[in-house]
């Protein structure tokens, strides 16, 4: 019996089979791929003569599953016609034997859709656990690395369900499995304590063999996430098997001190254990103690509590947000007020408070950015100063992984209205005001140095303008000079250069925000001022540094000033802000869709009893605990 591939008769090879069958195909089309068929062509062979092939070690089904593996190796898994075409051969024995296959015939091209197909068969392990260590020996035999770590991430995820049915399965487990089950950012335990359980169980079940594993197993105890309370439980269990040279207590102090130095010796511990993607609402005040008019304002503001930080969940933004209210941005709007305009629809944005967590001092026109996870707050107002005389020189970070805020090294100068931005593994405060007047000044913070050092001047003084990275470049526009709205725009390429000038915005504007998505850059909302009041701009302008021209887009018919872009794939969404027109703080939320030129306005609701403005918003994981 014989089956053909669509080839000349004179290109094709006949292989006799294991099962007595014989198939023919072109070997010419494999010689790129196969170092075996490679060695054949190139040969003198009687084989190579005759165009002949033994392959008795395996079958014909066997054969034809290479073939046609190698036929669909660049295709996607996922498309339904090749999901047919590899139904029948999703069996473990079956995609063993045809590994076998591929590794005799050097066709090391085959492993990554081997792997695939690995994946698409993983076992419900709990119930097969004998058949999840057959599959582990077959992708060690063969390396297949990423069918390990899925195996790894399954284990991690069902730790509880394992061990309710399996008590020996984590005693018994090979050392590389344990590794990478406890290395899982995902895991299924309440916390490290539960890690180090694993461990220590782990070796005490065969103590003199495994022993000499625990310095490389404890590499896997997430010291970030580790609260003071887990010490001594886990210090005990290290003393109970003997261990000298780890001290738990050390090893948490030194996170503590310096995270991002530890961070150097274990980047795999950037990811948070069981993280949790948030946003997060940070500083502000409540809006009466700005009541210029009202006779206790003064007091109020004395005795104003820093504002407990709000948050809501990443994907329940998405709901909420993110598909509300759509209108379409192809009609542009006059520069009015929404109010007049378009009105929040839906129930919107619903605001968690997190009490026992609050920004470390009550202020205003602070900067802010993440760096590593961590929330760096810098500068700011404490008071509502229009000539900048309450600014701050104070820096601080908050850990995702503890619910605390540590105060760092203190900026050179005092300064508000400024923009901080994390590039190069630095964060730039640039330009902003304080009580000597608007600042033309950058310095750059270290982390792991916790020092600020002066960095590049501003060829102007500027505050109230935006900041963005593009492209692992620093760009700033806008803002307002000594005397008027700027439409500069400036770049800072490397952190040993200067800042250079491109093309400038086609509208001066101050307030506004500036953000990238894919290979453009846009400047969103604003305001400028018009005759002798300061009005709100709605426009959205795009840049393309091929070109290095700025474009108009489109018109919003509502105002974006004084709030932070936020990106959740494709779209950007600004929290509260600002309306110059109307003379007050907004209480809602915009997603901005830049490629169908789309926005959506939805309310939001805050869990505070008054209502908080100045705050800034941030998208960041964190450890769940914080938000109890």
């Amino acid at each position: 019996m014989s089956a053909t591939n669509n080839f000349d008769e004179e290109d094709l090879w006949a292989c006799k089979c294991g099962d007595g069958r014989t198939i023919k195909f072109s070997v010419a089309k494999l010689v790129e791929y196969s170092g075996y068929f490679s060695a054949l062509m190139n040969s003198q062979m009687k084989e190579t003569r005759e165009r002949t092939l033994d392959l008795r070690f395996f079958s014909s089904d066997t054969i034809n599953l290479v073939l046609k593996v190698f036929r669909y190796k660049d295709k996607k898994l996922c498309d339904d016609k090749i999901s047919d075409i590899f139904y029948e051969s999703c069996q473990l024995e079956i995609l063993e034997d045809l590994l076998k296959a591929i590794d005799y015939l050097d066709m090391p091209c085959l492993y990554r859709r081997c792997s695939d197909l690995l994946i698409t068969i993983l076992p419900p392990f709990c119930d097969e656990i004998d058949r999840l260590w057959k599959m582990w020996t077959v992708c060690e035999t063969y390396g297949l690395e990423t069918v390990e770590d899925e195996i790894c991430k399954q284990i991690a995820k069902n730790v509880s369900v394992i061990e309710s049915k399996d008590y020996f399965f984590f005693r018994e487990v090979p050392r590389n499995i344990l590794s990478g089950v406890l290395s899982e950012p995902n895991i299924d335990v309440s916390s490290e304590v539960g890690v180090m359980k694993l461990i220590y169980e782990w070796i005490l079940y065969a103590k003199e063999e495994r022993l000499k594993w625990f310095d490389s197993l404890f590499k896997c105890i997430h010291i970030p996430s580790l609260i003071h309370s887990n010490l001594p439980e886990i210090g005990h269990m290290v003393k109970a098997l003997g261990v000298e040279n780890i001290d738990i207590m050390k090893c948490y102090s030194g996170y503590i001190a310096n995270p991002h130095e530890y961070f150097i010796l274990r980047p795999q511990h950037c990811e948070l254990r069981n993280g949790k993607k948030v946003l997060m609402l940070f500083g502000g005040v409540y809006e009466h103690s700005l009541m210029a008019h009202n006779q206790h304002a003064r007091r109020l503001w004395r005795s104003a509590q820093s504002i407990p930080i709000m948050y809501q969940d990443l994907e329940e933004v998405r709901r909420q947000c993110l598909n509300s209210n759509v209108s379409n941005a192809t009609k542009t709007s006059p520069n009015i007020s929404p109010r007049s305009k378009i009105k929040p629809i839906g129930t919107g944005l619903h605001l968690r408070t997190i009490n026992r967590l609050k920004s470390p001092m009550r202020l205003l026109e602070f900067g802010i950015c993440l760096f590593e996870n961590f929330v760096y707050m810098a500068g700011g107002q404490r008071t509502n100063n229009e000539e900048a005389k309450s600014a701050v020189k104070g820096t601080y970070r908050m850990d995702p992984h503890l619910r605390e805020w540590w105060e760092v090294a203190h900026m050179i100068e005092a300064r508000c209205l400024f923009t901080l931005s994390s590039i190069w593994g630095r964060l730039y405060a640039v330009g902003g005001a304080n009580e000597y007047g608007i600042l033309s000044c950058t310095e750059y913070y270290i982390p792991r140095e916790d020092k600020w050092y002066i960095g590049p001047q501003l060829p102007t003084q500027l505050h109230e303008h935006a900041s963005c990275n593009f492209r692992e470049k620093l760009y700033i526009s806008g803002g307002h000079t000594n005397t008027e709205h700027s439409n500069q725009v400036w770049v800072l390429e490397s952190k040993d250069g200067t800042w250079e000038p491109v093309a400038p915005l086609l509208e001066s504007r101050s307030y506004h925000s500036m953000v990238a998505m894919g290979d453009k850059m846009y400047v969103i909302g604003g305001c400028q001022k018009v005759g002798d009041r300061i009005r709100d701009l709605h426009s959205i302008e795009e840049y393309n540094p091929k070109s290095d021209t700025w474009t108009h887009l489109l018109n919003l018919s509502t105002p974006i000033s004084c709030t932070l872009p936020v990106i959740i794939g494709e779209e950007v969404l600004f929290i509260g802000g600002y309306s110059f027109d109307e003379k007050e703080y907004l209480q809602q939320t915009v997603s901005v869709d830049l490629e169908k030129r789309q926005w959506k306005i939805s309310p939001m609701v805050i869990g505070t009893s008054k209502k908080v403005v100045g705050y800034l918003c941030l998208s960041l994981s964190v450890r769940p605990r914080i938000l109890r």
